[in-house]
Formats: structure tokens, C-alpha cells, sequence
């Protein structure tokens, strides 16, 4: 036990050194074994297999609207991905997106042409 200005002080933590180096060293290793954890696993879960990456051919099917087993009985209940969407997607960007903008040019046409024909309608009190 020791003193410190004639108060008895008994060791304990302050009587642990801070030794600095060998806390980094602890830190760096560390580090380096979580990065290597990492990698293993990053390399295991991916990596070529057959024509691609495993699971392409099950997304392949998923995404074009394969249906699978469901316990549901519903007319869909398998499918996971619904198709139509992709197929209005298309639709919509050749097609609607084409005509609409004619439509919405007809329509302002249309509006001021009966402007000029017609000039202001102004309600009578």
C-alpha cells in the first residue's frame, strides 16, 4: 500500500500501466482477423458455378414469372414476381408515352383554337 499525501492509497487500477503499443497491437490484430473472417466468407458465398453465380438460373425463373409451390390454393400464389408490371412498363414506353404527348399537344391545340374562335367568355350579372 502507498501513500499519496498522507492519504494510504491501495493498488488497484490506477496501479495499471497504460502501455500503449501493446494495446495497438491487440487493435490492429483485431482488425485484421474480422477483415479476414470477411473475406472467407464473401469468398464462399460467391464464386462462379456452372453459367453464372449460384442462384441465377432460380432468379432467372423468378423473374420470369415461374410459379412455384404455395400452400395457398389462389390462382397466383406461386408466382413470386408478377409479370404484368414489366410487360405495362413496356407498353407504357413505346406506346403511351409516344400518343400521350400528341394527346396532351391535340388538347392545348384544341383549347386554343376555341380561344381564337371564340375570344374571352365574360359571365353577364
Amino acid at each position: 500500500m502507498g501513500e499519496l499525501r498522507g492519504i494510504p492509497v491501495s493498488p488497484g487500477r490506477a496501479g495499471v500501466s497504460f502501455k500503449p503499443a501493446l494495446w495497438l497491437k491487440q487493435l490492429i490484430s483485431l482488425f485484421v482477423l474480422l477483415f479476414m473472417v470477411t473475406q472467407v466468407q464473401a469468398a464462399s458465398s460467391e464464386g462462379p458455378v456452372g453459367s453464372g453465380y449460384k442462384g441465377a438460373d432460380y432468379w432467372r425463373s423468378v423473374t420470369q414469372g415461374d410459379a412455384g409451390y404455395s400452400a395457398n390454393k389462389a390462382s397466383e400464389a406461386g408466382v413470386l414476381i408478377n409479370r404484368s408490371g414489366e410487360e405495362w412498363r413496356l407498353v407504357r414506353n413505346d406506346q403511351v408515352k409516344l400518343y400521350g404527348k400528341w394527346a396532351l399537344a391535340a388538347t392545348v391545340l384544341g383549347l386554343l383554337v376555341v380561344y381564337v374562335l371564340m375570344g374571352k367568355n365574360r359571365l353577364q350579372e
